[in-house]
């Protein structure tokens, strides 16, 4: 059936625009979110560390103590310099797959518009991958680092060229591909499908609508992809011999299998239900802000 949700008309807007504005609200997020996101990565990488908040407490203190302030950011600008490209294509591509999918008369007539959501959510979710890959590498191992390997991006890329050459850039890319596909098909779906809700029901989409429904989204996204997003950074800061050569659900059922469910596959999940609903819910908000308010001035 069509989908019945007043979205902002961005039909008049530029790729050059969109980029911009999902650039901006991807970077909003992470920056928010940052110091939360160091200490998830540090858990997931590692293989004996007990997740418990008082670690979490105990291990920003200690970041803190070690490196100052600034440490909990460490690593951030590797984090923009990945999460800038990959926001920017994310939301570009689900703009006008979209809005191409729904103009489509046969398609927006028979096919629900919770899978026209879908679709075009992992479909923006892999090409987001493909242009930021490398960068999320780079990022997970400084993020980890904690004896000066990577003391900087310069030497990180050197070192990473040197052990392992290009294909250590895109350590993991195989379980990020199959992550992305469900979680950004879902994160989009629940906003989007939330939104039209709300829209049909209520005369005003507020920023606090907003708000709640990227929350929403984003607690789902994390929890169903949760599993693959463990055994990606593995990957990516241990390279492709981290599970001993094994496929990507090869080595989850590795992980379940010595390491639990809960203390394994789900490890540090209790963190994420607090850092991803806040940065879908910041970045889903800034976007459709910037979009909202670039639409009325092309009007």
């Amino acid at each position: 059936m069509p989908d019945k949700a007043p979205l902002v008309d961005t039909r008049n807007l530029s790729n050059a625009i969109l980029a911009c504005s999902g650039a901006i609200a991807g970077a909003s997020a992470k920056t928010i979110v940052a110091p939360l996101e160091r200490v998830k990565i540090i858990f997931q990488a590692s293989h004996t560390m007990q997740y418990r908040w008082s670690n979490v407490w105990r291990t920003l203190l200690d970041i803190q103590k070690r490196d100052g302030l600034s440490g909990l950011w460490k690593g951030h600008i590797a984090t923009l310099v990945r999460i800038m490209p990959y926001s920017a294509t994310n939301f570009t591509v689900f703009d006008r797959l979209y809005r191409r999918l729904q103009d489509s008369p046969y398609i927006s007539q028979h096919v629900p518009a919770m899978l026209i959501r879908f679709f075009s959510g992992s479909v923006s979710g892999a090409a987001a991958i493909c242009v930021s890959y490398p960068a999320d590498v780079l990022r997970s191992r400084l993020a980890v680092d904690v004896n000066g390997e990577y003391s900087s991006y310069s030497r990180a890329v050197k070192k990473i060229m040197h052990t392992q050459g290009i294909r250590g850039f895109y350590s993991g890319v195989g379980a990020s591909l199959i992550g992305i596909l469900p979680y950004a098909g879902t994160s989009f779906m629940c906003f989007e499908t939330l939104k039209s809700y709300i829209c049909q029901n209520k005369n005003h989409w507020s920023t606090l609508d907003k708000l709640a429904c990227g929350a929403i989204a984003g607690l789902v996204a994390q929890t169903s992809t949760y599993p693959l997003e463990v055994v990606r950074r593995r990957m990516q800061v241990h390279g492709s011999n981290a599970f001993g050569g094994r496929g990507v659900f090869e080595s989850m059922m590795y992980v379940a299998r010595t390491e639990g469910v809960r203390n394994g596959l789900y490890k540090g999940v209790t963190m994420n239900w607090i850092k991803g609903p806040l940065a879908v819910a910041i970045s889903f908000t800034v976007n459709d802000c910037i979009k909202e308010f670039m639409a009325k001035k092309e009007d």
